[in-house]
């Protein structure tokens, strides 16, 4: 959340590719949103949800609590006045907003549009090109944290890889353009 947050602050970028990722779908209903940006509740979306306070945890971005407005405590038991309550936790429904929360659920593109799918074929290449230079060559994984060393590794490393690619286009191989073992084998 922060990484987007200093794209949309510092560098004013309009737009950001953030895949969905069905991995975190819940089974439970989703959430709304009103019109302040609030969550509100899955059953009544009349709803508003009640804050809860804003977490700050090690490792995680700052994010705020927010969770069931019919829920309440009653002699040290939780207890929630739905009829048909959305989850079985003892505390009701609760969710989790962050301050850069829209670029994930609205990134600038519309998600499967003939755009977003060329911009993203470019976004997979470019992590592609990365984990070449971190994996196959050698810069990750390292045992030296000398500056000088780091820097004369990278550049190795491009060499390497440019080297290939002038190889493999003077043999008339662009396949191997990314590939330096078969190159050579």
């Amino acid at each position: 959340m922060d990484t987007y947050g200093t794209l949309n602050h510092d560098f004013h970028f309009s737009r950001v590719l953030i895949p969905y990722n069905p991995r975190n779908k819940s089974a439970l209903a989703p959430v709304g949103f009103n019109l302040y940006g609030y969550p509100t509740c899955p059953k009544d979306p009349a709803l508003e949800m009640k804050y809860l306070g804003h977490c700050h945890e090690k490792g995680r971005a700052d994010r705020n609590k927010w969770g069931c407005p019919r829920v309440h405590m009653v002699n040290g038991q939780w207890l929630c006045d739905c009829a048909s309550p959305c989850t079985s936790a003892k505390k009701g429904r609760t969710t989790y907003t962050y301050e850069n929360m829209d670029f994930r659920m609205f990134p600038g593109i519309q998600r499967g549009s003939p755009q977003w799918d060329c911009l993203y074929r470019v976004r997979t290449s470019v992590e592609r090109t990365i984990q070449h230079f971190k994996v196959n060559l050698c810069v990750a994984g390292r045992r030296s944290r000398n500056h000088a060393t780091t820097k004369a590794d990278v550049f190795l490393a491009g060499i390497a890889s440019l080297f290939t690619v002038i190889v493999a286009q003077r043999i008339g191989c662009p396949q191997y353009l990314r590939n330096l073992k078969p190159l050579v084998a």
